[in-house]
């Protein structure tokens, strides 16, 4: 996670724009690519940078698939 935490990647939070979500995970993926980050870890790291309403948005999407037992990715 430190290693991770070193590029300055910004939070994500509700007042970005598709365009700016789109790149946001795209420089992530690059970043997770660059350090060979193992698949079972992006999710958690991804994860910690969502704040305010797309933190909100994320828990309950999380609980929806849990629900429906569909995979958590």
């Amino acid at each position: 996670m430190e290693d991770f935490l070193k590029h300055h990647l910004a939070n994500f939070n509700e007042k970005t724009s598709p365009d700016a979500a789109d790149q946001w995970l795209k420089d992530l993926e690059r970043i997770y690519d660059a350090k060979m980050c193992p698949v079972e870890n992006r999710l958690a790291f991804t994860v910690y940078m969502l704040t305010g309403e797309a933190e909100h948005w994320w828990i309950s999407t999380k609980s929806i698939l849990e629900l429906r037992d569909e995979p958590v990715t």
